[in-house]
């Protein structure tokens, strides 16, 4: 038996793939007024419902990945014209992955990526900070982890400096020194 009960103006939305499509649309028939989507990918990654997801959500500003502990590449393939803020970034309760540089080209590339004004990633390596700036055309400002920076040290901080415009603004974020926040001007 289907619910009863329907959401039909949610504004966030976290959700588990795969999920059960009848069960999930008979609740939530409409995702016109949606904005932002945490969405929780395990093993068993369904790009189809995501993507479905995506083009049903005409308003989506955010979209987070919570736990991507590997990179599909389908990932590449999802495609939404007015997301504007990719996380990658946010706490679970799993281990995520850090992008590697062939993952960071292919993000910058791809249609969410080009269209993102806000991106909060975990990168392997530094140089694929400068290399996200140089492609993300739309880029405005950027939370990083990188894997290769000891958080106890501003050699990463100086490097920046060295290797971005002084236009940049590029500061620790207070609440997590593993962080770097960037503001692209």
């Amino acid at each position: 038996m289907l619910c009863t009960i329907q959401f039909m103006n949610i504004q966030h939305l976290e959700v588990k793939l795969p999920y059960n499509d009848k069960i999930f649309y008979s609740i939530v028939p409409t995702l016109n007024q949606l904005i932002s989507l945490d969405v929780m990918l395990n093993n068993n990654y369904a790009y189809y419902q995501l993507q479905t997801l995506l083009d049903r959500a005409p308003r989506l500003y955010s979209l987070t990945f919570r736990c991507l502990q590997n990179i599909p590449s389908a990932l590449f393939r999802l495609t939404s014209h007015s997301i504007r803020r990719l996380d990658f970034i946010s706490t679970s309760t799993l281990r995520c992955g850090h992008f590697k540089k062939f993952e960071c080209d292919a993000l910058g590339e791809c249609i969410l990526g080009r269209n993102c004004h806000v991106l909060l990633i975990k990168v392997q390596n530094r140089s694929s900070i400068l290399q996200l700036i140089k492609i993300m055309s739309k880029l405005q400002s950027m939370i990083v982890q990188c894997e290769d920076e000891d958080p106890q040290t501003d050699e990463l901080l100086q490097w920046l400096h060295v290797y971005l415009p002084s236009t940049y603004s590029i500061a620790r974020d207070r609440d997590d020194l593993s962080k770097l926040r960037l503001w692209i001007r």
